[in-house]
């Protein structure tokens, strides 16, 4: 049945977005599914890639698209995916900002924001030998881990950012300087509309303050990094506390097992805390106290072995004297 005077609510909203600097969201999906989209989104930026190996992409790639209604994807100025990939935890710790699909680079809806409150078209992706580094817009540098993802510095728990209830919006009862030349993201944080995710802080976090969180970091330049040369230093610090334990075991008293213990788990607790609130670089710890407890117990047992034998040898020369 048609109802000529029922307003299309579609078309107000588009013009709405037509006439504003509104950028959409979508999703991109990554599993191959029976039934796919594969029409890809307009974005109006250039992605140049810098450094870029042949036959090498450690960056997610997508298999199809769930866009907007055509009449709003196709009339907005751009838009930009919004998925995040938990860790195998189920915690969101870092969100890609790029995605290749179709041999095309696609940035993050956050990435996008901020490129397009910039007014800067050139987005460079730049790569070393071990994947990518980072990526960058004008002025802005955004370190990266190998594949494009970026390591969320969240400022705090829920609503750490200001919110503006619809209602309050449509009933016009706001302060207009509260979105006087802000970003502002639309989003939901009702448990029944499904966009709450666990983070680091809290394991019930609305979606959209994920990307708020990272716009903030962008702007601010104040991110949380685990480059792509972080697996060496891990590597080494093992290395290099294993050697210094078992040294110190050793060479050293008995009785000052627990004092060296304690010694190296102060130590290595101050380099993670400083190399992650100082320079931003996140490391492993846990690997590393492993280290330090596993080397203090196989020296001990080696040294009192050691001792053993060496003791059964002394009395058995001094038996054979006798």
């Amino acid at each position: 049945i048609k109802h000529d005077n029922i307003p299309n609510y579609d078309e107000i909203f588009t013009n709405i977005v037509v006439n504003t600097p509104t950028i959409l969201g979508y999703q991109f999906q990554l599993e191959d599914e029976e039934f796919i989209v594969t029409k890809p989104p307009e974005i109006p930026a250039i992605f140049i890639e810098k450094n870029r190996q042949a036959g090498i992409d450690y960056i997610l790639n997508a298999k199809g698209t769930i866009l907007n209604i055509p009449i709003l994807q196709d009339n907005a100025y751009s838009s930009g995916f919004f998925n995040n990939v938990p860790d195998p935890s189920g915690i969101i710790r870092s969100v890609p900002l790029i995605i290749r699909y179709q041999d095309q680079l696609f940035p993050s809806l956050a990435l996008e924001i901020v490129r397009a409150s910039s007014g800067i078209d050139k987005v460079f992706v730049n790569y070393n030998e071990l994947g990518v580094e980072s990526v960058s817009i004008g002025d802005f540098y955004i370190p990266t881990d190998r594949h494009g993802r970026s390591i969320v510095n969240f400022r705090g728990k829920e609503k750490t950012f200001k919110y503006l209830s619809a209602v309050d919006i449509y009933n016009n009862d706001f302060k207009k300087e509260d979105i006087s030349g802000k970003i502002i993201l639309v989003g939901t944080s009702a448990a029944g509309l499904l966009d709450l995710r666990a983070i680091p802080f809290e394991s019930v976090f609305p979606g959209v303050e994920v990307h708020a969180n990272l716009i903030d970091n962008i702007l601010t330049q104040d991110f949380i990094t685990k480059p792509s040369w972080a697996d060496a230093v891990n590597l080494l610090n093992i290395l290099m506390v294993s050697i210094l334990v078992t040294f110190f075991v050793t060479y050293t008293l008995f009785w000052f097992n627990p004092l060296i213990t304690i010694s190296f788990i102060f130590a290595e607790t101050y380099l993670i805390y400083y190399s992650l609130f100082t320079e931003g670089i996140v490391l492993n710890i846990i690997f590393p106290l492993f280290t330090i407890f596993l080397a203090v117990i196989t020296t001990t047992l080696m040294d009192y072995f050691y001792e053993v034998k060496k003791e059964e040898a002394i009395k058995r020369k001094f038996a054979s004297k006798v």
